[in-house]
């Protein structure tokens, strides 16, 4: 039986094995960037992304850590 760290390391790997899931990431990821690309001016592009992609990393740790189920 295994502990709860070495579950969530599994879990971890086994999501890290599933190329679907990298792709689509790495899909949209691509898309924000070049609609992105044609709004901002360069000086300020990597300040802006930093801040995106900070606040959507914060925004997915607020989904994953929230209960899901009201009693």
């Amino acid at each position: 039986m295994n502990t709860e760290t070495e579950n969530t390391y599994d879990d971890y790997f086994r999501l890290a094995r599933n190329p679907d899931f990298e792709r689509r990431v790495s899909e949209a990821a691509a898309q924000a960037i070049e609609e992105m690309d044609k709004v901002v001016a360069n000086e300020v592009k990597l300040r802006y992304v930093t801040h995106i992609f900070a606040k959507t990393l914060d925004e997915i740790a607020k989904w994953l850590i929230k209960p899901r189920f009201l009693n």
